[in-house]
């Protein structure tokens, strides 16, 4: 994988995290953010889980070109899971 993209990968995990964190924003708010700060297409954001604790958001991004399947979730407080996967 490359290195570019690696890095745009850590840096959409860090936005995801803290923007899930600070106010748990809309499904449009949290792509258009996450694109802005990241130059990256955000094609679709999905909150599939939400409740007091748990928030679960998939989206699929475009990085350099390569497509990838992300998912955040943010449990409680201080805990915050990401995954990507190339399409």
């Amino acid at each position: 994988m490359d290195k570019i993209i690696l890095v745009t990968l850590l840096s959409l995990s860090i936005v995801g995290c803290s923007t899930l964190s600070s106010a748990m924003m809309s499904d449009r708010s949290l792509a258009a953010q996450t694109a802005k700060q990241l130059n990256t297409t955000v094609d679709s954001v999905i909150i599939s889980n939400r409740s007091s604790s748990i928030t679960e958001t998939k989206f699929v991004a475009t990085v350099d070109g390569t497509k990838f399947d992300c998912q955040i979730v943010f449990v409680g407080k201080d805990h915050c899971y990401e995954r990507y996967t190339p399409k």
